[in-house]
């Protein structure tokens, strides 16, 4: 948690300085700063209630921090050399995002990515970043004991001002009940002008969100 603390505080400091409205600036980074902590403490209040250790819950947290940390490499420059965490590449992140947690996990899945390349504020990153996790270790019903592997699929696109992020499971258990944990997804795609969609019986979810790069993204 204190490392996820220094670098919100460190981005909120690099967000005012670039700014040319430091007030309005202000009210945004703090907002996003609070929703962050605000969601941790959600996501390790419904991990209690489901009954999980402690011990799985940190370590469940130092990976998320982690997820949130990977942002921090992606962060753009403007043609004046400040920090732009307004147009920030979702493709370079969600690439580097993946092997990440493909080695640092105990999945046994097989990931195929197709990324249109274009820009996003660091709030729809993190946002993203947070249920790309939750899909892979919380919602996909793959059996994590056996030794055979399967294929998840993501793929992003730009249409006009939305971007849609689609993630489909290929041979999902669909009778697994220790699975499809959708709270914490629908929970921020309820808190922010985004729309969860999952197609017919199988495990196919999409998720659609506004593109804005004049302001940061926040929970409602």
């Amino acid at each position: 948690m204190d490392a996820l603390l220094n670098e919100v505080l460190d981005i909120n400091s690099k967000l005012i300085a670039m700014s040319n409205s430091e007030e309005q600036l202000q009210e945004n980074s703090y907002s996003f700063i609070m929703d962050l902590l605000d969601l941790f403490i959600k996501i390790m209040d419904s991990k209690l209630e489901k009954g999980c250790l402690k011990k799985d819950i940190l370590q469940d947290i130092q990976l998320i921090i982690n997820v949130l940390l990977l942002i921090h490499r992606h962060i753009g420059f403007s043609r004046e050399n400040n920090f732009n965490l307004l147009n920030m590449s979702l493709k370079d992140y969600i690439e580097e995002l993946l092997p990440y947690l493909y080695s640092h996990s105990y999945l046994n899945l097989k990931y195929l990515l197709d990324l249109e390349d274009f820009k996003v504020d660091i709030g729809t990153m993190a946002y993203l970043g947070i249920m790309i996790y939750e899909f892979l270790f919380n919602v996909l019903s793959y059996d994590i004991m056996e030794k055979k592997y399967t294929n998840v699929s993501i793929t992003l696109r730009r249409e006009k001002n939305n971007g849609i992020l689609r993630i489909r499971n290929e041979y999902g258990d669909l009778d697994n009940p220790n699975r499809k944990d959708l709270n914490i997804i629908s929970y921020i795609t309820g808190s922010l002008d985004f729309e969860l969609i999952k197609e017919g019986c199988e495990e196919d979810y999409t998720i659609t969100f506004p593109i804005s790069n004049d302001f940061i993204s926040s929970l409602k």
